[in-house]
């Protein structure tokens, strides 16, 4: 037992060492939130930064998916590197379709027709996954 007491020390630092290694050596993204996001063809043109944190982060989680599902990034690179603004990809503009249809629908038949203050949203019909389910 008392060897082991001995060893634990040194056991400790051996794991220790590559993890501190791991975090404190990695380069720092420099990227934050805009201001005042470009781009934006759905939402409404003032969207302020955290208003659109907020909104990336509900369809993050309503389809289960993280950024680069519709954004053009380079794999492992930080969010620096990435660009935001860019159409390349049809998944983008596929959830710009969905947007307009989900606001249509709430517009035309939540508040409409059914008077109802509920609202459909991603999540309504993704639940969580990229292909929507019913």
């Amino acid at each position: 037992m008392k060897q082991l007491t001995h060893k634990l020390p040194v056991l400790a630092l051996i794991f220790a060492v590559p993890v501190f290694c791991e975090f404190s050596f990695q380069p720092k993204d420099t990227w934050t939130w805009p201001t005042e996001p470009k781009n934006l063809k759905v939402l409404p043109k003032g969207t302020a930064g955290d208003d659109l944190k907020a909104i990336m982060q509900s369809w993050n989680k309503a389809l289960g998916v993280k950024c680069n599902h519709c954004h053009v990034s380079k794999e492992g690179a930080p969010f620096s590197q990435w660009d935001f603004v860019a159409d390349t990809k049809p998944e983008k503009n596929m959830a710009r379709d969905m947007v307009k249809m989900t606001n249509g629908i709430n517009k035309k038949y939540m508040t409409k027709k059914f008077q109802s203050k509920n609202m459909i949203s991603c999540a309504t019909c993704h639940r969580g996954e990229k292909a929507p389910s019913m």
